[in-house]
């Protein structure tokens, strides 16, 4: 089992019209944000059913893939590092080495995951997942969630946002109230709708909290945060603050 079986696989499955659409959609122009990037024109559910069949490639030939221009080649590289973590992680207190090495090993080739798709499909259910476990302390998280936040990479710093999925869930607002923030006036309208996007998110959980995050920070939310974190409000709720932007 190795790096060249999957590209191999892959490659079998390539869809040169899709791959062109994929283009165009990726934004992959020059001076777009996905400037370069190359695909194979394979859906998602594809990629990941590659993944299922190479969930136990070893750290090395999963970088392999990680270095890849290819998209799908990245996207698969991802997918079987989310599957590996889960399933550490369903026992975390035995498995806390393996999962801090798997954790160090995304972080170190987190800039391989860029694309917007690409960041949501392995921010949760890596970095995110590590958040709300009890592993390592809030101090040391902290610092990686900071380190991510101020990198000046379009990337990792979306990371640091969509990774704070999956404490929302759990309720723990923390994260996002804090490194949400901190991207409040980034200049990406990627970067605005990961906010918004978690902003809906925790709102979902508890519209208070939201709402109370809105009438402290409106005024310096995007247009386009703003839209996406309002978006599962009434209609007559959505006018009032859009009015009031």
């Amino acid at each position: 089992m190795t790096s060249q079986d999957v590209i191999n696989n892959l490659q079998l499955l390539a869809n040169k019209e899709k791959a062109e659409l994929c283009k165009r959609f990726f934004k992959t122009l020059k001076g777009q944000y996905s400037e370069g990037d190359l695909f194979l024109g394979i859906n998602v559910p594809i990629v990941k059913e590659i993944a299922k069949k190479y969930k136990d490639l070893e750290l090395n030939h999963i970088e392999t893939l990680l270095n890849s221009p290819m998209h799908e080649i990245r996207q698969c590289a991802l997918a079987i590092l989310v599957i590996q973590f889960e399933r550490l992680a369903k026992k975390a207190e035995e498995n806390e080495e393996k999962l801090r090495l798997l954790l160090s090993f995304y972080l170190s080739h987190s800039t391989k995951a860029n694309n917007w798709d690409l960041v949501d499909m392995s921010a949760p259910k890596i970095l995110g997942r590590w958040l709300v476990l009890n592993l390592d302390s809030k101090t040391e998280k902290l610092k990686i969630m900071n380190s991510l936040a101020e990198s000046k990479n379009l990337w990792q710093e979306r990371i640091s946002v969509v990774a704070c999925q999956t404490p929302i869930k759990e309720k723990d607002f923390s994260w996002i109230l804090t490194f949400g923030t901190k991207q409040i006036k980034h200049s990406h309208d990627l970067m605005h709708k990961a906010l918004g996007w978690m902003l809906r998110e925790m709102g979902k959980m508890d519209k208070e909290v939201l709402l109370s995050y809105l009438e402290e920070h409106y005024k310096d939310l995007s247009r386009t945060s703003l839209r996406y974190s309002i978006e599962r409000f009434e209609k007559s709720e959505r006018e009032y603050w859009l009015k009031r932007k």
